[in-house]
């Protein structure tokens, strides 16, 4: 019984997997249209090696959508969103922007490492 249990325990969800399965196949489908038109731009011969270089890299460049669109209200009522934004009010606002510079703060400068004196590094 246990060992049917642990069989179905590491059994992916079907859900994910058909998600990674969609992901996989837009991926592969993508890179073939990019290979597709690099093919076509290194054998044309009207354009210059740098030209087919810069166009081939282009192809290959993936095209993320960009972040969400942050709409923030204000005293006179709320303003217009749209798809991809996300309504915020001027706490939240600043909250994220807090947060981010915390973020940054921390990446900076010396990472890890010790901290405090030499005498409480080492006591024991």
């Amino acid at each position: 019984m246990k060992e049917k249990m642990i069989a179905l325990s590491t059994k992916p969800i079907a859900k994910v997997a058909e998600a990674r399965a969609r992901k996989n196949r837009k991926a592969k489908l993508k890179l073939a249209a990019a290979k597709k038109k690099a093919q076509s731009v290194a054998n044309s011969s009207e354009m210059s090696e740098s030209m087919k270089l810069k166009s081939i890299s282009k192809a290959l460049r993936s095209d993320d959508k960009g972040g969400k669109n942050y709409v923030v209200s204000k005293k006179g009522g709320s303003a217009r969103g749209g798809k991809g934004s996300v309504m915020v009010d001027k706490r939240m606002k600043n909250d994220k922007r807090g947060m981010e510079r915390a973020a940054k703060k921390r990446k900076g400068g010396k990472q890890g490492g010790m901290t405090g004196g030499k005498k409480r590094r080492n006591h024991k």
